[in-house]
């Protein structure tokens, strides 16, 4: 009963990662701004073009997602 007990209790605490968004634009392709309703308006974030989203796991391996941003911000 202990032992489940520490599995559920890393489980819970695991799960409450809150997101955080960092937002990639051609005027800013190398360097993210973090934000939030807050800050969004003071940043290169434009309602009138498309927004896609990178959703990803928990990995040691960034590259992959580089990729992704690199040839979105490409096309």
């Amino acid at each position: 009963m202990i032992n489940l007990m520490i599995v559920l209790s890393s489980l819970f605490s695991f799960v409450v990662s809150w997101p955080y968004f960092e937002l990639y634009t051609k005027h800013n392709r190398d360097e993210f701004i973090l934000i939030n309703s807050s800050n969004i308006n003071e940043t290169f974030f434009n309602f009138n073009h498309h927004t896609k989203f990178i959703v990803h796991g928990f990995s040691s391996d960034s590259s992959k997602m580089i990729k992704i941003k690199d040839e979105l911000l490409d096309s």
